[in-house]
């Protein structure tokens, strides 16, 4: 186990440098991530089938696809939030419908 408390298991970290203040760029990664993460089934539960990416704020939170609306709505649960300190720390758990646990 890592400090995190991570097993064993397959791991990826990005960084990128934007023109925007760490505010704004928290803001626009996590309450805008349905405009900017890919639409294809390599990185979305319901492939090119429309569907809302969301992360729900705060330790715990999850990361989710919703499809649909009212009593016919259906979530993925892709992950979970780890660490949640705007504006400048984000760990997040994913797990596509493709990748073999855990």
């Amino acid at each position: 186990m890592d400090a995190m408390g991570a097993g064993e298991g397959d791991r990826a970290k990005a960084g990128v440098l934007v023109s925007v203040s760490p505010e704004v760029a928290f803001q626009v990664f996590t309450r805008e991530i349905d405009l900017w993460w890919k639409r294809c089934p390599r990185f979305r539960f319901g492939g090119k089938s429309p569907g809302v990416l969301h992360f729900e704020p705060g330790v715990g939170g999850r990361v989710f696809e919703s499809f649909g609306m009212g009593v016919e709505a259906r979530v993925h649960e892709a992950g979970r939030v780890k660490v949640w300190d705007p504006p400048s720390r984000l760990v997040f758990e994913w797990r596509n419908v493709n990748f073999a646990p855990p």
